[in-house]
């Protein structure tokens, strides 16, 4: 999993691609955005993602998703991922 802070908001998403099930997406230790950090890249497959909705723009899997985490912030900055049992 991996965070991205963008405007004040935070994101969190498995750090796996849609396009190839479970491939970890960034090209080296938690570097997950684009040069510019305007999207996260998937650096083995060349995809790129919307920040906000995980939703692949180019690439070989547009229009499939990144799988979102549902993360929740205290106000100390201590940053708690919310599990899902089924």
């Amino acid at each position: 999993m991996f965070l991205v802070r963008r405007d004040g908001r935070l994101y969190g998403w498995l750090n796996a691609c849609p396009h190839v099930a479970g491939a970890s997406m960034a090209w080296r230790k938690d570097r997950y955005l684009n040069s510019q950090g305007t999207y996260i890249t998937c650096y083995a497959h060349g995809a790129l993602f919307e920040i906000a909705t995980g939703v692949c723009i180019q690439g070989p899997c547009p229009g499939k998703r990144l799988q979102q985490l549902t993360v929740r912030e205290d106000t100390e900055g201590t940053v708690m991922f919310e599990s899902r049992c089924s």
